[in-house]
């Protein structure tokens, strides 16, 4: 018996929900008569990121895909924020924008601090309001994971494990698109 002349390649695309995110995966089979068979399925992951801020550095903030729609949750949950954090909320985004045209060593510790020395895990702060992030490329991109008001003196550590999450979600995944 002969092999097939051709190696068929199938490619489809699905939505899962992985650590409380939504990931797009691309799933590709293939049939190849020289072919492990426990190797018949490869997956790739790919990340979506929306840019907030772009300058000296660039910033942006982890996209969910919802509803077949991506969106961001860090800015939807900055936009619904109630009208007693609204002076924090343009604090804070004043302090990503000016970290973003002029970098992070211009930021004070009592701006911009370190909240998990193993994993690199970093937040801006403004009030009350809390923005894990991590650096990526020796600190000319910063990927923002989500927001959250912090109500005790110690940063609570389901907090610090959402960002850590998010972090080896980026480091898993395959390939990054940037959306405006």
């Amino acid at each position: 018996m002969g092999e097939p002349p051709f190696a068929p390649k199938i490619v489809l695309y699905y939505t899962f929900l992985v650590f409380d995110f939504f990931f797009r995966f691309q799933f590709i089979f293939q049939t190849d008569a020289q072919q492990n068979p426990s190797k018949l399925l490869t997956y790739r992951l790919i990340l979506k990121v929306f840019e907030i801020k772009s300058g000296c550095i660039r910033i942006g903030a982890v996209a969910k895909v919802k509803r077949g729609q991506d969106h961001c949750p860090l800015l939807e949950a900055l936009s619904k924020l109630e009208t007693a954090q609204e002076r924090h909320r343009a604090r804070l985004l004043a302090l990503i924008e000016h970290a973003a045209k002029h970098s992070l060593g211009v930021l004070s510790t009592e701006q911009c601090h370190r909240i998990d020395r193993n994993e690199n895990i970093y937040e801006f702060i403004a009030g009350p309001l809390r923005v894990p992030f991590f650096k990526l490329d020796s600190g000319k991109v910063v990927l923002c994971t989500h927001v959250f008001l912090k109500k005790s003196q110690k940063t609570p550590r389901r907090e610090v494990q959402t960002a850590i999450r998010q972090k080896k979600l980026y480091e898993a995944a395959s390939s990054v698109e940037w959306k405006e």
